[in-house]
Parts: C-alpha cells; sequence; structure tokens
C-alpha cells in the first residue's frame, strides 16, 4: 500500500466546479444525431413536448446529457455504448424521477439547476453502481459521458493489483465496523495547452506525486494508485506512473489512467480529495487537482484529476475566525457562474419571483442577513446549536433519511464552505453592516391575523373561514385554517369564487397589492361585498401588515 499525504480542503470550495466522477467533459461531445430522446425523457415531472411541438421543462432547470459506455472499452481506446439501459437518478437530495438510457446508451435527466449533486446509473446483472458527482449552473450540460464498471473487468483489475473488492475486513482508523473498497479509476489531465484547449492525458505523474483525503482525514485507509498501459489500458502491476499513448486514428493522446482502492464503512461512503504534485514533463511542478468525488463501499467512480495550478496545501488549516459575513458567507450564495454555490439559483426574489422556502439570499450581504437574522429566523441560523441550523442542515448531502432539499451545496461537514458558515454561526452570526428593517414575515405576521380568533390577535377572519369550516364550506372557498403552507395556497394559487363588484381575480395581487381581496374584501368602504368589514381603513396596521408583505413579493417563509 502506497501512503498518500494529505491536502487541505480549503481549496475543495473554489474547485467544486471543476470536479467530477464517472461523469465526464473531456471526451467529444457527441454530435446531435447522436442523441435520441424519445421525447418523454422525465426529469423534474412530465418534460414531454408543449404546445405546437415546442420541449416543456420544468423551470430552473438544466439538462445532462451524454452516453452510458463501457469502462473496460474506453481504456481499450474503444467507446462501445452499453447494450443494456442504465438508470440514472439523484442521489442525497430530494427524489427526481430516475431516467433510462435507450439503445444507443443515450441519456438525459433534468436536474435543478445552480448547485451540486450526486448521480448514479445502476444497469442490470454484473455491473458495479456508478456513482457521479456534479456542479451545475444554469447552462446545459451536453456529452457527459457515464463509464460503466462490467463487474469481470473490475475482477481482473483487483487480481492484477492484488486487491479483493469483495472481500469484507475489519475498518483501519478512524474508521469503525466492517469495510469493504470502492473503486475509483481516473486519469490525469493537463490544463488544455497541449490539445489546444482540449484537456491531454499525463505521463509521468508518479505514485508519490498523488495526495489523499477522506472525509477531511489525512489518515484513510486505500490502496494504490496503480497505473496501467497507455496504449492497451491492461493493467500494468509494475508501472510506478501513468503512461500515456499517440491515437493516430483520433489525432490525440490516450492513457493517464490510474485505479485506487479506498477504504468506505459497509453500506456507507465518503468524500475524497484527490490531488497531485509532479515534475512530469519539465523541471517545473505541476499541480493537478483537487478532484473531489463520494466513493460508495463496493461502489465505482470515476474522476479526472485535472491541472489546475493550485499547490498542494498541509493537511488541517487553522479553525476560522473573525468570519466576516459580507466578505466569507455572502459570496456563497451567489451563482455557480460567478463562484458561489448557487443558492440565488432558487432562493431569489429578482423579477418578483417567490423565493424557495420564503427564504431571499439574492440583493446583496445585507438583504440577505435580512433573511437569515437569527433574532428573526433562529431555525435558519441557530446560535444555540449551530449544526441544527436548516441554513447548514438542508443543503448538506444526507446518504440516508429525508431527502429535503433538490441539490446540495456540501458533501460533508468537512466542506470548507460548511465549516465557515458554522464557524460563523458559532461565533454569533453577526453582521457588521446596516441591516434594513426586517421584512414583513408571512408566518409570523400575516398567518395569525388571518386564522387566529380576535383574542389571539386575529382580524377577525377565524369566525367564518376557520371555526367549523374546511376547504369545501368556507365561505369563497377561503379556508384559512390548514398549516402556513396550505393557508399560502390558498391565497396565492386558489381560484377565488368571490370576485364580487370590481372583477378583481386574485386574493393576493402582487402586481397591484392594493386590489387584492385579501385587502379589499374586509376594507371599509370598498366596493367589494363582504359581511364583515375587519380593516377600519387603509391606515389599520392589520391592513398595512398585509399590503406590506403583498408588496415584498408575497414570499411563503413557513418553517
Amino acid at each position: 500500500m502506497t501512503t498518500l499525504r494529505t491536502i487541505s480542503s480549503a481549496f475543495l470550495l473554489a474547485l467544486l466546479a471543476c470536479s467530477e466522477a464517472v461523469i465526464t467533459d473531456d471526451e467529444p461531445t457527441p454530435d446531435a444525431g447522436d442523441i435520441a430522446p424519445d421525447g418523454g425523457i422525465i426529469g423534474l415531472g412530465d418534460a414531454g413536448p408543449g404546445d405546437a411541438g415546442v420541449e416543456v421543462r420544468p423551470p430552473n432547470t438544466v439538462r445532462i446529457s451524454g452516453r452510458t459506455l463501457r469502462l473496460d472499452g474506453f481504456m481499450a481506446g474503444i467507446d462501445p455504448p452499453l447494450a443494456v439501459a442504465a438508470q440514472v437518478r439523484t442521489v442525497g437530495t430530494a427524489v427526481i424521477e430516475e431516467v433510462s438510457s435507450d439503445a444507443l446508451g443515450n441519456y438525459e435527466i433534468d436536474v435543478p439547476q445552480d448547485g451540486q449533486l450526486i448521480l448514479s446509473a445502476s444497469v442490470p446483472g454484473d455491473y458495479l453502481t456508478s456513482y457521479a458527482s456534479v456542479t451545475v449552473g444554469a447552462q446545459d450540460l451536453p456529452g457527459r459521458n457515464f463509464y460503466i464498471a462490467y463487474g469481470v473487468h473490475i475482477d481482473q483489475l483487483g487480481t492484477a493489483f492484488g486487491v479483493d473488492i469483495d472481500q469484507t475486513f475489519e475498518c483501519h482508523p478512524p474508521n469503525q465496523g466492517q469495510c469493504r473498497y470502492a473503486v475509483v479509476v481516473g486519469r490525469v489531465v493537463d490544463d488544455g495547452t497541449e490539445g489546444n484547449g482540449t484537456p491531454a492525458p499525463q505521463a509521468g505523474v508518479a505514485q508519490d506525486d498523488f495526495v489523499l483525503r477522506g472525509n477531511g482525514d489525512s489518515n484513510w485507509y486505500v490502496k494504490g494508485p496503480y497505473f496501467f498501459n497507455g496504449q492497451s489500458g491492461a493493467p500494468a502491476p509494475n508501472a510506478d506512473e501513468t503512461a500515456r499513448y499517440f491515437d493516430n486514428a483520433r489525432n490525440a493522446y490516450r492513457g493517464g489512467l490510474f485505479v485506487v482502492y479506498v477504504e468506505v464503512p459497509i453500506g456507507g461512503s465518503a468524500l475524497f480529495e484527490l490531488s497531485a504534485a509532479s515534475l512530469a514533463g519539465g523541471p517545473q511542478t505541476r499541480y493537478f487537482g483537487p478532484a473531489t468525488f463520494q466513493a460508495y463501499a463496493g461502489g465505482f467512480t470515476w474522476t479526472t484529476v485535472r491541472e489546475t495550478g493550485i499547490p498542494v496545501q498541509p493537511p488541517d488549516p487553522p479553525p476560522l475566525e473573525d468570519v466576516d459575513f459580507a466578505t466569507q458567507i455572502y459570496p456563497m450564495f451567489l451563482p455557480v457562474a460567478q463562484g458561489g454555490l448557487g443558492c440565488q439559483g432558487c432562493h431569489t426574489n429578482q423579477g418578483g419571483q417567490n423565493p424557495s422556502g420564503g427564504l431571499n439570499l439574492y440583493g446583496g450581504p445585507a438583504q440577505a442577513y435580512q433573511a437569515l437574522n437569527p433574532n428573526q429566523y433562529p431555525q435558519r441560523v441557530n446560535v444555540q446549536n449551530p449544526g441544527a441550523s436548516y441554513l447548514l442542515v438542508r443543503p448538506l448531502f444526507e446518504p440516508v433519511g429525508p431527502q429535503d432539499h433538490p441539490i446540495l451545496a456540501f458533501y460533508s461537514d468537512q466542506d470548507p464552505g460548511y465549516r465557515a458558515i458554522y464557524s460563523w454561526i458559532a461565533e454569533g452570526a453577526e453582521y457588521d453592516g446596516i441591516i434594513p428593517p426586517p421584512p414583513v414575515s408571512f408566518y409570523n405576521d400575516v398567518r395569525p391575523i388571518l386564522y387566529e380568533p380576535i383574542g389571539n390577535g386575529g382580524a377577525g377572519c377565524y369566525n367564518c373561514h376557520v371555526d367549523g369550516e374546511d376547504a369545501n364550506t368556507a365561505p369563497g372557498g377561503a379556508y384559512f385554517g390548514g398549516d402556513g403552507n396550505a393557508l399560502h395556497l390558498v391565497l396565492t394559487a386558489q381560484t377565488p369564487s368571490d370576485n364580487g363588484n370590481t372583477g378583481e381575480q386574485y386574493r393576493v395581487n402582487i402586481a397591484a397589492p392594493a386590489q387584492s381581496l385579501l385587502l379589499l374584501n374586509p376594507l371599509a368602504g370598498s366596493p367589494e361585498p363582504h359581511p364583515a368589514k375587519l380593516f377600519n381603513g387603509v391606515l389599520d396596521p392589520r391592513y398595512q401588515t398585509i399590503y406590506q408583505w403583498i408588496q415584498g413579493g408575497a414570499v411563503n417563509d413557513t418553517p
């Protein structure tokens, strides 16, 4: 076993957008004729054709597409499509309906934009399940090929390198219990200089050049890396560095291949960072990676370690202190294309959008902090128990248990972004700038006016729209007694049947708040018929609360 040096996770955040496993984008993108979608590819719901043959795709999504190819064929210099359908799905986030590759190995899947996710591909028979860590922005990702590992081929590699991947063994520290190996095959490529922008496989990157860290730990048990013949892709047990071969038919190099076997507790997974610092090709040190990927016990991962020029740093950076929200936390919320984690892809009120979960992180540090102020939102940012904060819990990769977020931001609690936010919260979650007045909260301010009795702060709606009523019997179909999410739907998505004398069609009209039936119906002096005029004028504090909430976008901030 080669003892691998360690790296700091401090550079992981900036490089997540370059990381990948199983899915690669450095192979030629298939010609348009190679993609043969069946018109019914399903991702986040039915993405079939719409009016006039125009395909209707889920909003705020991007499409990942490519081919499912056999790993052994690719390593040998050919790209045979998988002969059977592969089932591609997401792992560790809110469920997205899986898709199947077609007879030519093509697949397409629609996933949420701006963030990170893990895809898996499973195939019936003697194939290992393949996993991919993928970062997506706002653009589609074509040509992302899955390399599927055939069991017989993986067994042949294990025999050549003296590793039994079916073996169950006692875990090495820091793991406990029983472990198995995860198989990680990949290659080292340059920054595209040699190939006029196309990354080229690199030879001469040696065993001792590689640096690996598992789940943030520098002593993770691993066997390898081992290497392959540059031309044939066959195992080269006596080789101690990567090799490559110039393929005249492709007018390009092949090779740069390696394999590592990483220990993972049975039934679990671990996050790995893999780098290399090498003198390959010249007198100056070249730096590759880190590549980040999630590896699963008994599973297969493909990864590409790209030349980045980022020096390999010593492990265990000092704990973060005096974390500044405006300069260190807020930039993480930016879209992936702007170097962030992509949170603003969903959590934004830009253009009048309703931010997901009522959490608006768009508009600058002051606006974002307004939505995270622990005095206003102690569940989002929990200074008493930082690790329980929704800001950390919801976008964290979940190998088991409830999947409550459509896309992930942190692969583990060792992720540098997670650690920075955790430190900020533990220090009191403060903001040094001027904090704007807090927005009107639907859940805390508006909802009680509508569903509570008068003695508990309600405006009187309770008597007709809650007490003894339900969705079928409440006047005008406006039942206010549901939970926060149900009430928000009643107000913003349900067609009212009580549009009276003004012809107004919406209970909540964001474009013209004062025309909202929710305000006009109970307003003294308005032409809308209503059995009780509960607001004595537009200066009524309850009217103003609801008006300001609608004017602010009618955001649903129900926890």
